[in-house]
């Protein structure tokens, strides 16, 4: 993508605030800790897998919900793009384009884990807005959805997947946090006058 050369104003610094304040919370969430369990084992044609705890893991969604959920005025991609405006250093634009990259790699993947076959970014949203924060009864994530694929694939693979991604996309989000979002912050406090 281009950087668009739109102007900066209060609401675009207020998106970036809002995204680093998300980005701290997932941080402190022991889902993003060494001490995360993930993790899976095969043996012939049996599969175990290991998931850490199940509260720390639906915590860590609160923050990732607010990175990732296009209505969220901290969503990765608007602030994204406000990290690629020209007026910025090089180095903040290019390591918001690096780590844009790097995502939308990992969303556009179609091939997962015991050929579970659908887009990231689908899985994602199926169990965000199905299980996690909605019902599915509405719009385009449906819970017949989620059902279908967990009787196509299993629960344990489609849970690992989801909580695979999930971690991922994490990381990056933290990775644009501290090498553009906060130094794309301080230039605007000291160069336009522009604070959250």
């Amino acid at each position: 993508n281009q950087p668009v050369n739109k102007p900066i104003d209060q609401k675009c610094i207020d998106q970036v605030a809002s995204f680093i304040e998300a980005c701290a919370e997932l941080q402190k969430e022991p889902f993003f800790g060494k001490d995360e369990k993930l993790s899976v084992r095969s043996s012939g044609n049996s599969w175990t897998f290991t998931f850490g705890d199940r509260f720390h893991f639906r915590s860590a969604l609160i923050s990732f919900r607010r990175l990732w959920m296009s209505k969220e005025p901290s969503n990765w991609e608007e602030v994204v793009e406000i990290l690629k405006n020209p007026d910025l250093p090089k180095g903040t634009t290019l390591s918001a384009d690096y780590h844009e990259q790097r995502i939308r790699a990992v969303i556009c993947r179609e091939s997962h884990l015991l050929n579970l076959k659908m887009r990231s970014d689908r899985i994602i949203d199926l169990w965000l807005n199905t299980v996690f924060a909605h019902g599915g009864l509405e719009g385009k994530n449906k819970r017949s959805d989620f059902d279908a694929t967990v009787d196509q694939y299993g629960h344990a693979v489609f849970e690992f997947c989801f909580r695979s991604l999930v971690r991922e996309i994490g990381f990056e989000f933290l990775n644009i946090s501290s090498m553009a979002a906060k130094p794309a912050l301080d230039f605007y406090s000291q160069n336009a006058g522009l604070s959250p």
